[in-house]
């Protein structure tokens, strides 16, 4: 088995740039808690987006090519900690602090 941890300092500092791929700012805000992301479905969209929660207390959706947003999941009166795409149906699952679950589906372009 791998040992995962390490006590080597990291080379990241609070100001320092994130070293990611690519960054998904000004649609989603994050307070106070955990907010998952998740990539939608490779069987229906071939993995095309990204769906979010957000402490704007709604769900948003990317596209991961361009990394714009291309629309919010919307009706929650809370922060949306959780997100989950249907794996085969064009669905999307949202839950909140609110203590709601949501269901929505995306908007299909023609």
């Amino acid at each position: 088995m791998r040992n995962i941890s390490s006590n080597e300092p990291s080379s990241e500092t609070p100001t320092s740039k994130p070293s990611s791929i690519m960054s998904y700012y000004g649609q989603h805000q994050i307070s106070h808690t955990l907010i998952r992301a998740y990539f939608s479905p490779s069987s229906t969209t071939g993995q095309r987006y990204i769906v979010t929660g957000s402490s704007t207390n709604d769900g948003v959706i990317y596209d991961v090519l361009t990394g714009k947003c291309l629309g919010k999941l919307t009706g929650h009166t809370d922060i949306v900690r959780d997100v989950s795409w249907h794996p085969y149906l064009p669905l999307i699952l949202t839950t909140s602090w609110d203590g709601s679950i949501r269901f929505h589906e995306p908007e299909q372009k023609e």
